[in-house]
């Protein structure tokens, strides 16, 4: 059972809730390790559904990591998802304090691309068909860039340190975004116990229950005519997050969904007038308690 499946069968159960304004969630042992590939295949029956959210999500964890999967059908959030990214926060002693964060995708948060059409002048013909050349080129840097990347928050009497890491240089912290029929997969691994192996962790001994939040970030508005790239998601040509074109974040997926016909990870292409993306902006401030069996 896949997360589109998922959504179907779990809107109609209720959330129960837990202490201190969180809901409860059951974090299932696992004796591998979780693939973190953007595939939901492994979470069938672990993820839970959350109706205001209009998100599933699981949460598993073995002896030295903890692991967390979210999807949504919803095309808002999936957009939204991949524009400004999602913050994933863990408290260790079990509760809805920001103490440490994975952000990821960057997105638009960590360094804006400049707005097609603010691109050296183009008032003649031939500078506007060199310049759109460069265009491209410029899109492709940014998203890979984003997808390279990942921002770490650690929080200490109440100041936040914020700390852009590049993946070949992550010890320890895996972090996937995919697409599988229709909705939107994030997987993400995170140490349980910081060690020299593993710098970044969340600071649990696995035995007693963890705090999850699950944040975005508010979405910038775009100067007139929006991003004006082609394909949508993070603004590169069709494929966004490395997904291949025509499809995965960037692309079109098969229309249905919980965001209606025509749906997706991206949406469709094009620009949009100033102050569409707020019109369209998403909140999602959910907080777990992860009870570890």
């Amino acid at each position: 059972m896949t997360i589109h499946k998922i959504f179907g069968a779990l809107a109609l159960v209720a959330i129960g809730s837990g202490c201190s304004g969180t809901e409860l969630i059951q974090s299932s042992r696992t004796a591998d390790s979780v693939a973190i590939d953007g595939n939901d295949a492994e979470w069938r029956t672990h993820m839970k559904y959350f109706e205001d959210e209009k998100i599933a999500v699981g949460v598993k964890h073995d002896d030295e990591n903890l692991y967390v999967c979210i999807g949504t059908q919803d095309k808002s959030t999936s957009q939204q998802l991949t524009r400004t990214g999602l913050t994933v926060w863990f408290d260790a002693e079990g509760g809805s304090n920001e103490a440490f964060g994975v952000h990821f995708p960057v997105g638009q948060q960590g360094g804006m691309m400049p707005p097609q059409g603010q691109m050296p002048d183009r008032s003649t013909e031939k500078q506007s068909s060199s310049t759109s050349s460069m265009d491209k080129p410029l899109e492709r840097k940014f998203a890979k860039q984003q997808q390279d990347e990942l921002e770490l928050y650690t929080c200490s009497d109440d100041q936040k340190d914020t700390l852009r890491i590049n993946f070949k240089d992550l010890k320890g912290i895996k972090v996937c975004t995919g697409e599988a029929k229709g909705a939107f997969v994030y997987e993400l691994q995170v140490p349980l116990q910081q060690s020299e192996a593993h710098p970044y962790a969340i600071g649990s001994d696995g035995k007693n229950p963890i705090g999850i939040g699950i944040i975005t970030d508010e979405q910038p508005e775009m100067p007139s005519g929006g991003m004006g790239g082609s394909g949508g998601g993070m603004g590169g040509p069709g494929g966004g997050m490395g997904a291949p074109p025509s499809g995965g974040m960037g692309g079109a997926p098969p229309s249905g969904g919980m965001g209606g016909p025509g749906g997706g990870m991206g949406g469709p292409g094009g620009g949009g007038r100033p102050g569409q993306m707020q019109e369209d902006s998403v909140e999602i401030e959910l907080w777990l308690t992860a009870e570890l069996k």
